[in-house]
Order: structure tokens, then C-alpha cells, then sequence
């Protein structure tokens, strides 16, 4: 696994922002923001690389909503 300084606090004070290696952001991020920030990552590389377009995610997503939404609320994941 590499390790990559990523800055933190940047919105706030780019001066001031610490160093965060990747094992650090893995240690310090619930599950659930762990699995947000891989699916975060790999779209964004998805999209750069040109396997898909920002415009076909977003259909991707609204059509995986609109299926959810379709579900009683019991048997949707995280309700």
C-alpha cells in the first residue's frame, strides 16, 4: 500500500494544514467513511482516466436511487 501526504484542513488554513500519510486516514475514519472515500476515489479516477463521463455516474446513481426508493425503507441498506 503506498503512502501518499494528503493535506488536511486546507478549506480552512492552508498554512496550518498537518500531513496525513494514507495509514492515518484509514486509522482515524469510521467503516462507513472508509467505504465513502474508496468509492470517492475510484469514481474520480474512473472518471479522469475516461472510462466514464461525470454525466453517466450521475445517471448511474439517480437509477440506483430511484430502484432504492422502489424498496419498503426496512430493506434498504442503512435503515
Amino acid at each position: 500500500m503506498a503512502t501518499q501526504s494528503i493535506p488536511v484542513n486546507a478549506e480552512r488554513d492552508e498554512e496550518q494544514s498537518a500531513e496525513m500519510t494514507l495509514h492515518q486516514a484509514v486509522n482515524i475514519l469510521s467503516r462507513e467513511e472508509k467505504f465513502m472515500a474508496t468509492v470517492y476515489a475510484m469514481n474520480t479516477l474512473l472518471i479522469q482516466k475516461g472510462i466514464y463521463s461525470g454525466d453517466e455516474f450521475d445517471d448511474l446513481f439517480v437509477s440506483w436511487a430511484k430502484t432504492q426508493l422502489k424498496r419498503k425503507k426496512n430493506d434498504r441498506p442503512g435503515f
